[in-house]
């Protein structure tokens, strides 16, 4: 489980992070954070947790 969780945010991660043309820092939070909630309610983990590893992972990338 840990590792499809990990691998959801990562492709997640990547399309979230492209260059959008037309698309203002509002709508891209929005996007975000209904990812990571839907990426709880199918894990069961909370949003919390979801948005810690994700902020690992930026900062590993870093």
């Amino acid at each position: 489980m840990e590792n499809k969780l990990e691998l959801a945010i990562k492709t997640i991660y990547d399309a979230l992070t492209t260059t959008w043309e037309d698309n203002g820092n509002i709508i891209a939070d929005a996007v975000r954070d209904s990812v990571i909630q839907n990426l709880s309610t199918i894990t069961g983990k909370s949003f919390e947790e979801i948005e810690k590893k994700i902020e690992n992972i930026v900062e590993d990338a870093q």
